[in-house]
């Protein structure tokens, strides 16, 4: 018989965070060097092959629901590839007469506009998920979060790398630290009984517990189902009639 040996390994997380306003002006830049980039060309061109060749028309399913594509759907049906490249020779040019302002990148910039809001959304969504996810106090083990600001990258060194090293460095040599983790949020629906459970008939799945219960119902994934269900329903009835 072989003896394994089990090794509890230490373990911490470091979120590299960064303020609202630092974080928006660089969603804005991305999307701006997006463009710079060929964006245009690149979008128009599945645009061109995929959409209008396989008469893909809804955008609340699959890729065409994406961030990035759906924005410009305005633009894509009102103009033509020709239009396209009038706005890039357009930009391109340092000189340009603001008399020859193509009507196109008016409604241009309005989706890029759309598409830097849709962004900023989806990054607010990702940092609500993160500390949903580690820093409410739920029943599973959760290493400590160490959070570091990034706003700065003049000063990367001094504010991220050198303490993220101290941080590891210490976990590693199991040595005292002058940083402390983020304290974790208690939810109050932690209080609800664990000693039920309950059965999602619509989406057939068990779970112990109020609070994993009320968690589900309020999730994307439930809501996605129930909708999806009353909408064959709806169909189910219309040919029944």
């Amino acid at each position: 018989m072989h003896a394994t040996a089990f090794y509890c390994l230490r373990k911490c997380v470091i979120f590299n965070f960064q303020h609202l306003e630092v974080l928006n002006t660089r969603l804005d830049n991305r999307v701006d060097g997006m463009v710079e980039m060929g964006l245009l060309p690149e979008i128009r061109k599945f645009y061109d092959e995929f959409i209008q060749l396989n008469h893909c028309l809804d955008y609340t399913k699959g890729v065409l629901q994406t961030i990035g594509f759906k924005e410009f759907i305005p633009y894509l049906e009102k103009y033509s590839k020709d239009e396209d490249q009038r706005i890039i020779e357009f930009l391109k040019s340092l000189n340009g007469n603001q008399n020859d302002f193509p009507d196109s990148l008016k409604l241009l910039n309005s989706c890029l506009d759309e598409l830097k809001l849709v962004t900023r959304r989806y990054s607010k969504k990702q940092v609500k998920w993160i500390k949903n996810r580690f820093l409410v106090n739920l029943s599973r083990q959760i290493p400590p979060i160490y959070s570091l600001d990034t706003s700065q990258p003049q000063n990367w060194n001094e504010i991220v790398k050198n303490p993220a090293e101290t941080i590891l460095n210490a976990y590693i040599n199991d040595e005292p630290m002058n940083f402390k983790p983020l304290e974790k949020i208690k939810d109050p629906r932690q209080e609800m009984s664990e000693d039920t459970s309950h059965f999602c008939e619509i989406c057939e799945r068990l779970f112990i517990g109020d609070f994993q219960y009320q968690l589900h119902i309020k999730g994307n994934k439930h809501k996605k189902v129930l909708a999806s269900k009353r909408k064959k329903e709806k169909k189910n009835l219309v040919k029944n009639e």
